[in-house]
């Protein structure tokens, strides 16, 4: 158990009206391996039995905070890393399942890591509909390439060094809230290393009151906020089409149905944003024609329904001759192609 004095890690738990799962996430925390962290639980106004429930864990590890009204993800995440004590922040939501290792393998990657300022992990993504693994990107440079288009850490997943945040003067801003992390992410990036471990360290659970469930498209148009930045940085003023093809592009959404013009249009604007990045050189090479390889080969996934058009015109593309995927992969993607053109 924690002894006296200062924590290692400092494990952060907002919840507003999370009753449902808030015991069976404070209890993934408490049944970690390692044992040298505080448990700052912030109920942020909740209306539900969820202060009463965090109340009932005697754990002196448990520090719980009880806001009077509901102030908003973004306040109570930065009232509990301004109170944390650790040289670790653990983000941790009020619905999820840590894994036992997590802490443990954070705290050692750290340790080994000391550029790095934030890393965060691979999580598995549970639902009525089953379960199945959500991946990021590794390395820092490929991180960077992703924040293009989304973000490349999954916010319940991430260990931070308070250190780097309080340097930078770092903290969660309130007029990006829904895309907090994206956002604060997209800060961090030009400070220090960002990166994430290949395994799955966290349990996500999807569930109709989640916040991702609940306003996605308000979340999508602040993310639009932080895209348009980036956008910005490779020296592009985009069309109102233009955003909202990038975020198609960047959602992996395609339209149903799917048409010839549109795979067109994706395909110009992804050329367009490798050429800008010749100039600029906003992103790393090769990680960023990696990625660019990569979306292409996403959306044309998708468009299988137009059989051997979207075959060819993925093959054609001098996107293609970067793509990085396993050959199985690209053996699947042809099958669908073709079979689907044997099929009509």
């Amino acid at each position: 158990m924690i002894m006296p004095g200062r924590p290692k890690v400092s494990v952060v738990m907002p919840v507003f009206n999370g009753a449902r799962y808030l015991g069976e996430a404070i209890q993934s925390v408490l049944d970690q391996t390692f044992t040298d962290f505080e448990l700052i639980i912030i109920d942020d106004g909740s209306c539900d039995n969820s202060y009463c429930i965090a109340s009932t864990f005697s754990d002196i590890r448990i520090r719980l905070v009880r806001h009077s009204k509901n102030m908003g993800v973004v306040a109570a995440l930065n009232h509990g890393f301004m109170l944390a004590r650790g040289e670790l922040i653990a983000r941790m939501d009020a619905d999820d399942i840590c894994l036992p290792q997590r802490l443990s393998r954070q705290v050692s990657f750290m340790e080994h890591n000391s550029a790095v300022g934030i890393s965060g992990s691979w999580m598995l993504a549970c639902g009525e509909s089953g379960s199945d693994v959500w991946s990021v990107p590794l390395s820092h440079n490929s991180i960077k390439s992703r924040l293009l288009f989304q973000s490349p850490l999954f916010h319940p997943t991430v260990i931070i060094r308070k250190a780097c945040l309080n340097n930078h003067l770092l903290h969660y801003l309130k007029e990006f809230e829904y895309a907090e992390d994206y956002e604060l992410w997209s800060r961090c990036v030009s400070h220090f290393q960002l990166a994430n471990l290949g395994e799955v360290l966290v349990n996500y659970r999807i569930h109709g009151h989640s916040i991702g469930s609940r306003v996605p498209e308000s979340k999508q148009s602040v993310a639009d906020l932080v895209r348009l930045r980036w956008l910005h940085e490779l020296g592009l003023q985009p069309t109102d089409y233009e955003l909202v093809l990038h975020r198609q592009l960047s959602l992996v959404m395609v339209p149903n149905p799917v048409t010839p013009d549109f795979l067109e249009k994706s395909h110009n604007w992804l050329l367009r944003l490798k050429e800008a990045n010749v100039v600029v050189q906003a992103f790393p090479e090769p990680e960023f024609s990696l990625e660019l390889s990569g979306r292409w080969f996403l959306v044309c996934n998708e468009s299988t329904s137009l059989r051997l058009v979207v075959l060819m015109k993925f093959f054609r593309s001098p996107l293609a001759k970067t793509f990085s995927g396993a050959k199985r992969t690209l053996l699947a993607f042809a099958v669908k192609c073709i079979m689907g053109y044997y099929r009509r």
